[in-house]
């Protein structure tokens, strides 16, 4: 199992290497989970972030400790509603 507690402390995208491409597309993901409103709204857009990263990891165009920080963002962005 990956060990998180590094991770853990890198809740933010900017703090990510990534190309810009990607960078722009999940920093969109992330804002959208952030700025959701209500229960369906937001599940919505956690799942969308998500699938995003999943096909990332499948690709395997990322390092399992990269995807692993996006998933973290993404979850610290939906801890805030």
């Amino acid at each position: 199992m990956m060990q998180l507690y590094g991770w853990r402390a890198m809740k933010r995208l900017e703090d990510l290497t990534l190309p810009q491409s990607l960078q722009s597309k999940i920093s969109s993901l992330v804002r959208r989970v952030s700025d959701a409103q209500g229960d369906v709204d937001v599940r919505m857009a956690i799942e969308r972030a998500e699938g995003f990263v999943e096909g990332l990891e499948a690709a395997r165009c990322l390092t399992d400790a990269t995807i692993e920080a996006l998933f973290i963002i993404i979850e610290s962005a939906a801890e805030r509603h």
